[in-house]
């Protein structure tokens, strides 16, 4: 399960970095932006460190004894730094957030070369895959990375938690307050896993083992990883989320309406300025949906008003329960309306509303024609 968890990690850091690897390319200078590739990144290359097939690899290269999770543990420190820096960016005005950006910056910078230093002054002498951490607890001397490692860790969840809940507090927009509130939490799972670790010190130091806690510590830690990088990305996502279902719920829109607009066309073609040539060319319209949206409410606007005495004829007929002579058009565009208006709807003058009223009335429009054809 662990390894599964990991891999999880991995894609979903992966996929942010794709993401945001253009934005990078084509804006170098954005520091937030950098700061969150810089984070991801980490994160992606520390749990694919972590796979088993890839830890063995990394140490049988190096000849190092759990090289790969000093790796991994530099990984870490890394993103923590880069999260610092990022909510720095994110929480204060641009002067300050840089100011507090390059110190938060050094000091992860320290906490790494502190570890690194550490680790190549006590290199471990028994090579261990699953339980590293836990073994070398009880061995605290020759492994003083760890305590840096646990003091880091926790230092730069808190600072997290603490500015992420601060800020979802204020934050004016919604996916921004959403990505903070998901930081805020994954913040404080990954905490439970720093718990542990200086749980699993304190035990070591006083001959406990706490091994069988392992599966938690990996649980809480990648879980809380995978809610931070969600959070992390929600403010950046999310609009774009926004937008593809805006496009989606125009595009939508646009296809349902064509029934009716196809049959008001072809009565009436001169409302057109640019019709498709056939069905799947509208189909296939997916740019500037907002705008054919538009164009298609005005043009069947346009057509109903030339059938406006025809129409009003037609439903003065259908609401006398007499039958409806002359073309077969009106007679079903005022069934369509007399129907929708006895569901409930009403015509209104804004463009949703013009969109929500024409596609109830498309439908029953189409249930007109199919009944009575």
């Amino acid at each position: 399960m662990t390894t599964t968890l990991h891999l999880i990690c991995l894609l979903i850091g992966a996929a942010f970095l794709v993401l945001r690897t253009g934005a990078l390319v084509r804006n170098p200078r954005d520091v937030a932006n950098s700061a969150f590739c810089v984070y991801v990144g980490f994160s992606a290359l520390g749990y694919l460190v972590l796979l088993p097939p890839v830890y063995v690899l990394i140490d049988r290269t190096t000849g190092v004894p759990n090289s790969a999770g000093m790796v991994s543990a530099v990984c870490v420190l890394g993103l923590t730094g880069a999260q610092q820096v990022l909510m720095a960016h994110w929480t204060y005005p641009a002067e300050r957030a840089r100011r507090q950006g390059t110190v938060r910056a050094l000091l992860a910078g320290g906490m790494v070369l502190a570890f690194v230093t550490t680790f190549f002054l006590f290199i471990p002498r028994v090579q261990k895959f699953d339980d590293f951490y836990v073994e070398y607890t009880h061995q605290l001397s020759q492994a003083p990375y760890l305590v840096i490692y646990a003091v880091a860790c926790i230092a730069g969840q808190v600072d997290v938690a603490r500015n992420c809940a601060r800020f979802a507090r204020i934050a004016d927009r919604s996916w921004l307050r959403t990505g903070m509130v998901i930081t805020t939490v994954g913040a404080c799972v990954i905490l439970v896993y720093g718990a542990i670790r200086v749980a699993d010190i304190t035990a070591g130091q006083l001959g406990g083992d706490l091994r069988f806690l392992e599966p938690t510590a990996w649980l809480c830690g990648d879980v809380g990883s995978a809610l931070a990088l969600i959070g992390w990305a929600v403010p950046t996502v999310g609009p774009r989320l926004t937008q593809l279902g805006e496009w989606f719920g125009a595009y939508r829109a646009h296809v349902v309406l064509y029934p009716l607009w196809k049959a008001l066309y072809d009565a009436v073609p001169e409302v057109s300025l640019d019709p498709p040539k056939s069905r799947l060319r509208d189909l296939l319209r997916v740019r500037d949906m907002d705008f054919w949206l538009h164009r298609r409410v005005v043009e069947i606007q346009d057509a109903r008003r030339a059938f406006r005495a025809e129409v009003d004829s037609a439903t003065a007929q259908l609401v006398g329960d007499e039958a409806v002579s002359g073309d077969g058009l009106p007679a079903a565009i005022a069934a369509a309306q007399l129907r929708v208006a006895q569901d409930g709807g009403s015509e209104r003058t804004d463009l949703a509303g013009e969109v929500e009223w024409l596609t109830a009335m498309t439908h029953r429009f189409v249930l007109y024609q199919r009944s009575s054809g």
